[in-house]
């Protein structure tokens, strides 16, 4: 691989900011809140003392070893491990080690296990720390996922078949594709040869000598560390580490640990993947590079090399959007990242990733690629880059500013990033007084040549196309993927185009309302300003954003108002609100105005209303403000936009039922709703009939009368910015005389028992689970806590019992205003087909004791405790009011409460609650097999009752 030419200038850089004469970068000391070295046995430790969580600390072990180590007879070995590390260790028999953690007060959610190619990571998040005792027990559990983990055949026998669950689970088409382009690629390499669907089997075949064997092997202190981050005394606890862990023995005979590294080569490769249940076309061109050198690592250039990065994805995210709208090409959702190549430990790439459809793959990999190479002849102009320098500085001087309220997590990635990666432990104030010195002092020269040693790169290029595996989808060519790119059109000009001149867009306040009414509210301190033009504001006061402003404003109407909209199309109607950008700037450029300030604004509207949502820093209020002010008055009207939206619609409705998921969703919404009118799927004809100048003025409707909307901000220190927000939303029209309100949707929640199981054919066969209880019910605070109980106990008993069988496990329960006040309680997950029946039934055999007074009290305790925890959490936290205040003033029900209320409802009344739902409430249960066999006869479709009703099969 061909190494940087602008290294040097990177090093000279780094020299600037070192102390002495020394003729390679120094390494940065470490942050003096951090306590790091190695004992005896090789093990590594790391202590980070951050107090911004009071009586809190992350306790973790990190280990530099995955499953690319595995061979056929170990293949599953380090996923059974992580399977095993809670049902019994050397002194933690069975759940005793989890109940010990829930009894101290952890959560389940943060016990995580991440078991990768390269790297596996045991934490346990959230301890409470105010005892020593909790300290030592925390350690210990460490100690003994290092090196003490009970493997027998019992063990393992209970196991296996819940690996294989999981495994299969995994294997979507985004997997599937990744797994073949690894193979394709590599094929000799340590990551080619994984557990798939065709050798799972193996996984029965591992015995508990194979699996300890290979436990002692690899999991072992010189490939390990302990790291606790957190309210702690490092001093303390690193006399505790090296009293508990050098008890563990350094191994006579170790295995070394050696890392794949790919072959250069020269040229581009291109590769073409297929699946048949992949729904996109999507490009990935990576320009793969080798990491930085371990002995630089430590010192100030990755900082330098983190800004240059940044800065270079913004300028190429930001040319090839404009240029996609000015050419109105079908290329979409587009991405640019730095990081590691397939997630291979010992290459790193630069990849532009982008959807399409398949009749432009060759036109569109020619742009992008002219876009490239226009960028590295002539790099940045000097308003852009000017710009990346201020972007940059902002993320700077926003982390100094706010390090002293930094949570463990931050600390933690710092800490892993040192063991595995090899980087530095400086602190934030180093960080921020290095880039402080240096930033300024890279011109635009230099970073232009970094651009051009980036950019300017003939080999080492990996081009990969994914296409749907179906019949209507032309071939593509692997030698034409590499001759479009090859042969892009090289259209840059000798000097480096000025790029538009972006400025926020101006707002002419015209007219000024004046107050009518202003009140507080006494029970939770909110402030009401009715102004003349008949809008309404909210300023609720919150403390722990900080300096954000956090922004919803709601009106009644939505589609009830407008025709032809309704669940299954509403998505496609409010993309094509934020289709057009506002005032004279398109939807691009203020994506890009928003990046530069923090800032954030979007449009949707609802069933039954329409909002407008965001945020910003104070600092930025009037930008807010101001695009608040456009998103009424000055929409923007883009055609071209709304084309390449509609080519992408059109794609996608081409390949949704190939998607077992989108299948899954649609077959839900048919079930869950009364009215299948306002369920349809949206369709390739609807899409092909809509007009665009008829879309635009109907939904710029939606938001043409300040006096249907509630304005409301929250915001640390919010009613110091009365005046300015009273100046723009006054300014937007309104009249009282003409507010609308929504009409009643003939679109209910389904009633009666209703349970459907039915076929779809799938390349690697699961089921998708989805329960939906309702309960008509007043909406009030009682319910609303209600509901939130009965999610938190699902969502902990599925977790407790099945959380290794189930994946993409989502459990809500919520009080629903409209059409009709009902309470909802949704559970959706994935599994395997085995098992679908098993769990489901079980959940309801459970509930159903829970009904009849099953339930302990220290079960109901933890239950209770854990929704008021959650909520003394957010109660500090701008979304949550912003939710809180929509239903109070659209719903017209104040569903505040306090502790002090959730404590008074007891188990007795959970119990009575849950028997009620049950024996008078609703419930939908839709399970979707998958199978490899042809569910598209003739004799399958009479035969399944589902399959004939919904596809109006005679």
């Amino acid at each position: 691989m061909r190494k940087f030419a602008f290294l040097s200038f990177l090093v000279s850089l780094s020299l600037f900011c070192n102390v002495g004469n020394s003729q390679n970068p120094a390494a940065l000391p470490n942050d003096p809140r951090v306590k790091n070295g190695t004992i005896a046995n090789g093990l590594s430790y790391i202590i980070i003392k951050n107090a911004a969580q009071p009586k809190q600390a992350h306790f973790v072990i990190a280990q530099r070893v995955g499953t690319s180590l595995e061979r056929d007879n170990t293949f599953g070995s380090f996923l059974l491990l992580e399977q095993l590390a809670l049902k019994g260790t050397r002194n933690f028999e069975g759940n005793s080690m989890q109940n010990y953690l829930f009894k101290i007060g952890v959560k389940k959610e943060d016990i995580e296990f991440s078991t990768n190619r390269d790297k596996i990571t045991y934490l346990i998040k959230n301890v409470p720390v105010s005892r020593e005792s909790v300290i030592d027990s925390s350690l210990l559990i460490l100690y003994n996922w290092m090196s003490s983990i009970n493997i027998d055949e019992e063990d393992l026998n209970r196991e296996r078949g819940i690996l294989r669950s999981r495994l299969l689970n995994e294997w979507d088409a985004e997997k599937r594709l990744e797994d073949k382009e690894i193979k394709t690629l590599y094929p000799k390499s340590p990551y080619a040869n994984v557990l798939d669907p065709q050798n799972i089997s193996s996984v029965g075949r591992l015995n508990s000598k194979d699996v300890r064997s290979f436990y002692y092997n690899w999991c072992r202190p010189d490939l390990q560390c302990v790291i606790v981050v957190g309210d702690v005394d490092p001093a303390k606890i690193e006399t505790k580490i090296k009293s508990i862990f050098s008890t563990i023995p350094k191994p006579l005979k170790t295995e070394k640990r050696e890392y794949y590294t790919p072959d250069k080569f020269q040229g581009i490769k291109s590769i073409v993947l297929k699946d048949k249940e992949y729904g996109k076309t999507k490009i990935e061109i990576s320009f793969l590079k080798e990491p930085i050198k371990a002995e630089y690592k430590k010192t100030n250039l990755p900082y330098i090399q983190d800004y240059m990065d940044f800065a270079v994805i913004q300028l190429l995210s930001n040319r090839i959007k404009e240029g996609i709208i000015q050419k109105e090409l079908p290329i979409y959702d587009i991405e640019i990242e730095k990081g590691k190549f397939l997630n291979m430990e010992k290459v790193e790439s630069y990849t532009i990733s982008f959807e399409t459809i398949p009749t432009s793959v060759y036109s569109s990999i020619t742009f992008i690629n002219s876009q490239i190479k226009q960028i590295a002849a002539n790099g940045f102009n000097e308003q852009e880059f000017n710009s990346s320098v201020e972007i940059y500085w902002r993320f700077l001087e926003n982390a100094y500013d706010n390090r002293a309220n930094f949570v463990n997590d931050i600390y933690l990635q710092r800490a892993l990033n040192n063991y595995y990666e090899g980087y530095s432990l400086a602190s934030t104030e180093m960080n921020f007084e290095i880039m402080k010195q240096v930033l300024f002092t890279i011109d635009r020269q230099n970073l232009n040549a970094y651009v051009s040693a980036l950019l300017k790169q003939e080999d080492n290029v990996v081009i990969s196309c994914k296409i749907p595996d179906v019949a209507n989808v032309p071939q593509i060519s692997e030698e034409r993927l590499i001759s479009s790119f090859s042969n892009s059109l090289d259209d840059a000009p000798s000097n480096a185009r000025m790029a538009q001149t972006l400025a926020w867009p101006q707002v002419e306040l015209k007219t000024s309302s004046s107050i009518v009414n202003e009140a507080e509210d006494s029970l939770t301190q909110e402030r009401i300003i009715t102004l003349s033009n008949g809008a309404t504001i909210i300023l609720k006061e919150i403390d722990g954003d900080r300096d954000t402003i956090k922004f919803k404003a709601i009106s009644k109407g939505g589609f009830s108002l407008m025709r032809g909209v309704n669940i299954g199309n509403q998505d496609f109607f409010n993309e094509v609100l934020n289709v057009g950008g506002l005032s004279n700037l398109s939807a691009v450029n203020m994506k890009r105005l928003y990046s530069y300030n923090h800032t954030q604004l979007k449009s949707r509207v609802n069933q039954n209303t329409e909002e407008l949502y965001g945020y910003t820093l104070s600092s930025n209020l009037d930008k807010l403000l101001s695009a608040i002010t456009l998103s009424f008055n000055n929409r923007r009207k883009d055609v071209s936009a709304y084309n390449i939206l509609k080519q992408r619609m059109l794609y996608e409705m081409q390949f949704r039922n190939i998607s077992p998921y989108d299948s899954f969703i649609d077959t839900v919404n048919y079930y869950n709703n009364s009215n299948k009118n306002y369920v349809t799927p949206l369709s390739e004809e609807q899409i092909e009939n809509y007009n665009y100048d008829n879309l635009y003025s109907t939904l710029n409707m939606r938001f043409s009368n300040a006096a249907d909307f509630y304005f409301f901000f929250t915001g640390s220190n919010i009613g110091q910015y009365k005046e300015q927000i009273i100046n723009y939303i006054g300014a937007i029209p309104g009249d009282k005389s003409e507010r609308e309100n929504w009409v009643v949707v003939p679109n209910y929640r389904s009633k009666g028992v209703v349970q459907k199981r039915f076929l779809k054919a799938m390349s690697v066969p699961r089921s998708f689970v989805d329960i939906t209880l309702t309960l008509p019910g007043e909406l009030n605070f009682n319910n609303h806590v209600m509901a939130k109980l009965t999610q938190s106990y699902i969502n902990s008993y599925l977790k407790d019992n099945y959380e290794k069988i189930i994946t993409n496990l989502n459990v809500l329960g919520e009080m629903e205003y409209y059409p009709e006040s009902i309470l909802v309680v949704k559970t959706k997950f994935e599994t395997d087909s085995l098992n679908a029946t098993k769990i489901v039934n079980s959940l309801f055999s459970h509930l159903k004791k829970v009904a009849k007074g099953e339930i302990s009290n220290s079960n109901f305790s933890l239950l209770s405790n854990s929704l008021i925890s959650s909520y003394n959490r957010v109660k500090t936290k701008g979304e949550f009011w912003l939710n809180y205040l929509a239903i109070k003033y659209l719903g017209g029900k104040d569903l505040v409460y306090q502790s002090k209320e959730i404590e008074k409802i007891s188990k007795a009344n959970f119990v009575a609650f849950i028997d009620k739902l049950l024996s008078r409430g609703n419930s939908i249960s839709i399970i979707m097999d998958g199978t490899t066999a042809d569910v598209e006869t003739e004799r399958l479709l009479k035969e399944n009752d589902f399959v004939r009703e919904y596809f109006n099969v005679e």
